[in-house]
């Protein structure tokens, strides 16, 4: 029997409906979670209806907790880890689905490799009619906190399994940092564990075509995000060789390039320009052109 018990926790804000999806792909998992915690950022839409729904359909305990007021992701995920009482934490967003077998090949890396404290899985970015976009394929694994300081290699919330007693240890996500605190979080333990991942494609990561249905859409987030990331580890940055550093300034740069492009602004130039001031590259330079274009461009290059 495994001694691995899995808690998933999924954060929700103001969206019912993709919630219940959401949950649905949980529970369509060939290993079913220990327990599967529901955190609602003080949503404006009622949630009871749905809550009770899910609790009747679901074939593992379902815990639903409301925060008495919003407090942004980082800390609704980490008042899920305070409710768990599983040993491995997965996190799925309310707007993005898990194929089935996302629970048990994690599962099997971590029982295989002790020594491994995160895994995270490849993962296909689709539209809100669940059409492919594109597909984002892992690369790193081991010790990787070095490469971790120049780009997020290993994605998001919902493609991650993470051991409890680690994520305690290393504080949790960032409450102070609204956006990227993923991002802040895998840099902080890849420097005490070794990383591994998953090569199946598991997580369907949903890409909204308007801003607004992103939970965190406003490109000035991510600015200040950035700002906030770059300033608490500008000293480990220095210690990289010159180009690494470099390389690392203009990948933040290029993310809120990206933001401003989904926006339609044309800051977006802006950052573009700075990007390939630190460090040249063709992922600054695709920022340049119509989002459309860019998608279409992505798409043929992960295929």
């Amino acid at each position: 029997m495994n001694s691995l018990q899995v808690s998933v926790i999924v954060p929700t804000k103001d969206r019912p409906q993709m919630l219940d999806r959401a949950v649905q792909s949980i529970c369509s998992q060939t290993t079913l979670p220990a327990e599967i915690i529901i955190v609602d950022d003080a949503s404006v839409a009622s949630y009871p209806e749905i809550i009770e729904q899910l609790k009747e359909r679901s074939p593992v305990p379902l815990i639903y907790h409301r925060n008495s007021q919003s407090s942004g992701p980082g800390a609704t995920r980490n008042q899920g880890a305070k409710l768990a009482s599983g040993n491995v934490l997965m996190f799925l967003d309310d707007d993005d689905l898990w194929l089935p077998e996302k629970i048990a090949n994690q599962l099997n890396i971590l029982t295989e490799h002790p020594e491994v404290g995160l895994v995270y899985a490849a993962r296909s970015v689709v539209d809100e009619a669940g059409n492919n976009l594109f597909q984002i394929t892992p690369k790193l694994a081991g010790q990787i906190y070095s490469q971790m300081l120049q780009k997020n290699h290993v994605g998001v919330t919902s493609s991650v399994a993470v051991r409890k007693d680690l994520f305690l240890e290393a504080g949790g996500f960032d409450p102070e940092i609204a956006v990227r605190e993923d991002y802040e979080l895998w840099i902080r333990l890849s420097k005490v564990t070794k990383i591994a991942f998953d090569p199946q494609a598991t997580v369907l990561w949903t890409v909204h075509s308007q801003p607004r249905k992103q939970t965190s859409s406003k490109p000035e987030i991510y600015e200040a995000a950035v700002e906030k990331i770059l300033q608490k580890y500008q000293q480990d940055l220095k210690s990289l060789p010159s180009k690494q550093a470099r390389q690392a300034i203009a990948s933040h740069y290029t993310l809120i390039a990206d933001k401003y492009l989904l926006s339609g602004s044309p800051r977006r130039y802006r950052y573009v320009l700075r990007s390939l001031l630190q460090y040249p590259s063709v992922a600054a330079l695709a920022r340049l052109l119509p989002y459309t274009l860019y998608l279409r461009l992505r798409k043929n290059y992960s295929n």
